[in-house]
């Protein structure tokens, strides 16, 4: 399925799709995870390959990212938008962000110098977006700070835990619904969750409480799990997207059944952070 030099899609050229990079977060994901399981070398020569021939050419071009541009609503999936300052943008805000995920788990196995001059610009960018204003998608930033505790982890440095807590408080003080899910959208109101966020915000509460000992964090840990985590499995073992509960929505119900593309995925690494986590996922 994937192209002559290994990954999925076209070959970009001279414009950055923004959602190419985005969904190649979860191959490059897989691939280093069942790496890090299995230490099958395949898995990470073919990371290497996507990573060497996506990620890298893009080195240096981050600071284009448009900053500044009109928030268009798109579906589940999101969509492709325009074409701006060298990049085919996405409905679904700053989702290119995502990959600091996938990046920082390849470049805390190989080391590779030019992986981490990469996150270093990818982050410089990050820390100046205006999340709120740009009406970012909630599940990139918290995808991409998960990949900052990771990236602190690795180096030590402390800027990168700031930034992942930044996002963090971000999310708890405007991202976050009643039932400790999310809105998929900072400042677009009324749409659904989606239980990729949702397992995104309670692996990145366990992680800052692994890092600080601060109590807040698995406090809220534990009430995503309780309210927001244990109400998204379906009937067929999967997850979808539901209402976010709030001021203009009293009742949570069903929006799409099963998102088998995304949340059932995200899901799975979910039910496994809770079986890793129980002692810490206690009732409040």
């Amino acid at each position: 399925k994937t192209n002559r030099i290994g990954f999925f899609g076209a070959e970009s050229g001279d414009i950055l799709d923004e959602q190419q990079l985005s969904g190649h977060n979860w191959y490059l994901r897989g691939l280093l995870t069942y790496y890090e399981q299995f230490h099958e070398e395949r898995a990470l020569r073919l990371a290497a390959s996507t990573v060497e021939h996506l990620y890298l050419p893009a080195a240096g071009r981050f600071s284009s990212y448009p900053v500044r541009r009109e928030a268009r609503q798109g579906d589940v999936a999101g969509s492709r938008t325009d074409v701006l300052d060298g990049w085919l943008l996405s409905s679904d805000v700053g989702c290119a962000f995502m990959s600091v995920d996938g990046l920082s788990q390849y470049y805390a196995i190989t080391g590779e110098p030019r992986v981490l001059a990469l996150l270093e610009e990818m982050c410089g960018v990050l820390e100046g977006l205006d999340l709120l204003s740009l009406k970012a998608q909630t599940h990139c930033c918290l995808t991409a700070a998960r990949g900052l505790v990771r990236l602190h982890r690795a180096t030590g440095c402390e800027r990168y835990l700031a930034a992942a807590k930044s996002i963090y408080e971000l999310y708890i003080r405007a991202g976050m619904t009643a039932t400790y899910q999310n809105y998929n959208w900072w400042g677009r109101g009324d749409t659904w969750t989606e239980p990729c966020a949702v397992v995104d915000s309670l692996m990145l509460a366990l992680e800052l409480f692994r890092i600080s000992g601060d109590e807040a964090y698995r406090k809220t840990a534990a009430r995503i799990y309780h309210n927001g985590f244990a109400a998204m499995q379906v009937g067929n073992g999967g997850a979808g997207t539901t209402s976010t509960v709030g001021r203009s929505e009293p009742w949570l119900y069903t929006k799409m059944y099963e998102a088998c593309f995304c949340c059932t995925m995200r899901l799975a690494e979910g039910l496994r952070t809770v079986q890793d986590n129980a002692g810490l996922l206690t009732a409040e």
